[in-house]
């Protein structure tokens, strides 16, 4: 998983691969009171872990004293604090773990060793940051191989694959199945998986079934310390090692440790919760409570979620887990429901070893106290696993979901071995921070929430646009030209000059639509400071310096004008006008230019997914190629998101994947000459002259993979099979045709307006004589084609990145020429 979690003071990455997981699933959950009601079914120990009279599994009872209402206020934060879930095989290499030094540098000492651990080496969590100030802590609990034994850890951290495990180690290794209390969360050291809110138990129509885990400020945590237990209670066996100076607390009943929960009085309605989630959470803290578990450290809480179960969230939801008092529309729904359910909090008083829960009748059912095998059915492999769109540094995909005996947890998409991203309640993901013009095999597997894994989609090639990005945030304006007053801040360009012009001009790259029907696409967002029509905002392109340009040109205020400029040889002309579109009242607008082969310039502006053709198709020749850039000119402007794409929508939209085996005996949708299916396969018979298929019911283009396995009756090289791709019909289309025999030629072909050529020639021999059927695979990708052979697991190349925009869509099909061939496993991705 590469993923990016940046909510207030919180930012992870995390990069795992192989079989091991980070785990989330529905946790369900078990109480051991005498005279309750029937219990579930066996419970999978990795899902629902621990025994049933668990602190984690006992519902609060009938006796439960309720102390302390409202201690807790309003928080001006609230957020998840994330668990890792991990488990691990006998065939993950063993690793050593060792102590961290500090809470800022963690692999950087190797002095105190914790022990070893089973880990794949493509496992990695990144270390602490400073600058943005980072520190998670990173709980975590792994499985080991046995089935049984926890390691738990805190923080965890491994910077490189293969390195060192960093992260201190609870002292005693516990059983899934046993009680469960201790671990490291090591202000309370209450465990690292226990109480954890799990993948679906948020989002899920099933109630959560266990008890929760609570950070709480220290502010509000009593400490004496003529205590035994200076500042916590049981379950915990400890207080934070500040706690004596950051515990501020008054009420001696609060302490770490501490089973908060809600009256049974109380009802959704009564507290007002709106949310799903603040729904979800009410009935856990009505039923089970929560263990203070950590100090939050300021004026925050936080519940303990498994990463997954933080990102389907976000994902479900539409918004973080983590929010602000600032925060606005549905996410403060929730940020109001959160607190809602924290200031209605109250201390059950009486929990402890000998009365968990408060002992008496238990508010919900007991969960059954054997456990089951661990469940080993993998999902189904995902279907229809596709582009949708894609831009110089990012693609975006969809598919349609597997299916699972239990639950489907996440979707891994890979580049090779190198995963890319994952999800973890859609069926879509775009992938970004990927390279410029950069190809990338792409695959797709689904994991459910016992860890099995389906197997992988078939690769398919997708190429990145060429051009250019940048957002600036980094805080850097790399290899642009910047004129005075103009600076980044903010993590935007910032141009600022009242009484005249300035400029940032990106000088790295000369920008142009060099073939026909070629262009290029400069987009970026704009915000003005001008309150009226004198100050003005300017977007430059095909720039070669200040005498010889294209501009747009957007006044200030909410009444401007925006005009198409054209300086040459320092004369300046206005090639078109356009009425109002403002740039002032921070919407931050998109302005779009396209420059088309032929001097085709069309200019859009997009605001909040509204698209308005400011120009369109002005046609100019005087300047073909440039440089790009913004400016402006007796004001103070912003830009932020440059981007520029070279031959956007040269590639098709999404390719429907087809597959033909003519296992049915049909050739449905296929126009057959001279051919039919016989015995599964497609036969073309002609012993002097032409035979053909072709698929009559889709056209491809853009960027595709079609492939058939081949077989030919012909003895010798004159005898010739086909495979056609960006077919019209006979007079145009291309073919990549193979002789017969063992010593035979291969050839890429284009017929155009009925005029053959050859296009290339392969150095070899590759023979489709012999009844092994070989694989032939063409990947077309806007006018390259590379053609591929593979006959067992041999891979043989027989034209790479040849180019060629003659035909740039059309059919496919099979055809021969004097003689007898075949054709099966028909597929286009």
């Amino acid at each position: 998983m590469l993923k990016w979690i940046k909510e207030g003071m919180k930012i992870m990455k995390v990069t795992q691969l192989s079989k091991l997981a980070v785990i989330g699933s529905a946790v369900v959950c078990v109480f051991i009171l005498s005279g309750s009601g029937a219990a579930h079914a066996a419970r999978d120990p990795w899902t629902s872990p621990f025994s049933q009279n668990s602190i984690w599994n006992m519902p609060i009872g009938s006796n439960a004293s309720y102390q302390s209402f409202g201690h807790f206020p309003v928080g001006s934060y609230v957020h998840a604090d994330p668990e890792y879930h991990v488990k691990t095989y006998s065939t993950d290499p063993i690793r050593n773990i060792y102590g961290v030094p500090n809470w800022t540098s963690r692999c950087s000492d190797t002095s105190n060793l914790q022990g070893t651990i089973n880990i794949p080496d493509d496992f990695i969590v990144a270390d602490a940051t400073t600058n943005p100030y980072s520190t998670p802590n990173n709980v975590a609990a792994f499985l080991k191989p046995d089935g049984h034994t926890l390691i738990q850890l805190e923080p965890l951290t491994r910077c490189t694959a293969g390195g060192n495990v960093f992260g201190y180690r609870w002292s005693t290794d516990l059983d899934i199945q046993g009680e469960g209390i201790g671990g490291t969360h090591w202000g309370s050291g209450l465990s690292a998986i226990g109480g954890s809110i799990r993948h679906g138990e948020l989002t899920g129509t099933a109630p959560i079934k266990h008890a929760l885990k609570l950070n709480v400020w220290g502010n509000y945590l009593y400490y004496n310390n003529s205590d035994t237990t200076k500042g916590y209670r049981w379950p915990a066996d400890r207080s934070d090692a500040g706690a004596p100076s950051n515990y501020h607390g008054t009420n001696p009943k609060i302490e770490m440790g501490a089973l908060m929960a809600i009256s049974p009085s109380a009802t959704e309605s009564s507290l007002g919760l709106q949310t799903v989630a603040g729904k979800k959470l009410f009935h856990a803290l009505q039923d089970y409570g929560a263990y203070i578990a950590d100090d939050t450290g300021w004026d925050a809480y936080a519940f303990s979620l498994s990463v997954e179960a933080m990102n389907e969230f976000e994902e479900v939801n539409g918004y973080s887990f983590n929010q602000g008092s600032s925060a606005t529309g549905n996410s403060k729904v929730y940020y109001d429901d959160f607190n809602k359910l924290i200031t209605n909090l109250y201390v059950i008083d009486n929990n402890s070893s000998t009365n968990v829960g408060g002992g008496g009748t238990p508010r919900a059912v007991l969960a059954d106290a054997a456990f089951s095998a661990m469940d080993n059915t993998a999902p189904s492999v995902p279907t229809n696993f596709q582009l949708t769109s894609k831009t110089t540094n990012s693609i975006s995909l969809s598919w349609t979901a597997s299916t699972d005996n239990v639950r489907v947890m996440e979707y891994d998409i890979f580049n090779g071995s190198q995963l890319l991203g994952s999800t973890y309640g859609k069926t879509s993901l775009t992938l970004n921070n990927l390279t410029i013009n950069t190809t990338y095999l792409l695959k797709i597997r689904a994991r459910d929430t016992g860890l099995n894994a389906s197997a992988f989609t078939t690769p398919i090639s997708m190429t990145t646009y060429d051009g250019y990005s940048e957002n600036f945030d980094d805080g850097v304006a790399q290899n642009w030209s910047l004129g005075t007053g103009t600076l980044v801040e903010y993590q935007k360009l910032k141009m600022t000059n009242w009484g005249g012009t300035t400029s940032g001009i990106y000088s790295n790259r000369v920008f142009s639509a060099p073939n026909t029907g070629n262009n290029y696409v400069y987009r970026v967002k704009l915000q003005t400071d001008a309150s009226d029509n004198n100050g003005k905002t300017r977007v430059y392109f095909n720039y070669l310096d200040t005498s010889n340009t294209y501009y747009v040109q957007l006044g200030g205020g909410t009444s401007n004008s925006v005009e198409l400029k054209k300086v040459v040889g320092g004369i300046e002309t206005t090639l078109a006008s356009y009425g109002a579109y403002e740039i002032k009242n921070n919407s931050w607008p998109k302005l779009e230019i396209k420059y088309e082969k032929g001097g085709y310039i069309t200019v859009k502006g997009i605001r909040a997914g509204t698209t308005t053709t400011l120009f369109n198709l002005v046609q100019d020749t005087s300047l073909t190629s440039g440089k790009i850039g913004v400016g402006v000119s007796g004001t103070q402007s912003f830009a932020e998101d440059v981007e520029v794409v070279i031959n956007e929508n040269a590639a098709s939209p999404a390719v429907t994947p087809y597959a033909e085996n003519f296992d049915d005996g049909l050739a449905q949708n296929w126009t057959l000459s001279n051919a039919s299916v016989t015995f599964s396969r497609l036969q073309l018979t002609n012993w002097s002259g032409l035979a053909s298929g072709i698929y009559d019911n889709a056209t491809y283009s853009g960027a595709y993979t079609y492939k058939a396995a081949l077989q030919t009756d012909a003895g010798d090289n004159n005898g010739k099979t086909r495979i056609y791709f960006n077919y019209t019909n006979t007079n145009n289309t291309y073919f990549v045709q193979f002789g017969g025999g063992t010593v035979n030629t291969v050839e890429l072909k284009k017929v155009f307006g009925g005029v053959e050529s050859t296009l290339g020639t392969y150095s070899g021999a590759y023979t489709i004589k012999n009844w092994d059927w070989p694989s032939i695979e063409i990947t077309y990708n806007n006018g390259s084609m590379t053609i591929k052979g593979t006959r067992g697991t041999t891979v043989t190349t027989l034209f790479q990145n040849v180019t060629d925009s003659t035909l740039t869509s059309g059919k496919i099909g099979i055809g021969s020429l004097n003689t007898q061939s075949f054709a099966e496993n028909i597929s286009i991705n």
